[in-house]
């Protein structure tokens, strides 16, 4: 349960520099950095979820089916 509150956790920090630049960062004027930094933000909240995946759910996955067979 804790590795899933960091999860959450990160998301939540991620949302929040995703917020805080696109208020520094003009859409209008620079809609170039604009996109970078919302498909970094995408991605870096992609990857952490991901992340959990593999390293909590696939290791409860792998100790109930190993404890079937």
């Amino acid at each position: 349960m804790n590795d899933f509150f960091t999860l959450i956790g990160q998301i939540l920090i991620i949302t929040c520099v995703q917020m805080f630049s696109e208020m520094f960062i003009d859409s209008d004027k620079r809609p170039y950095l604009s996109r970078v930094a919302n498909i970094a933000c995408y991605a870096v909240g992609v990857y952490f979820v991901v992340q959990f995946l593999f390293d909590t759910l696939m290791r409860e996955v792998v100790s109930i089916v190993s404890s079937v067979f």
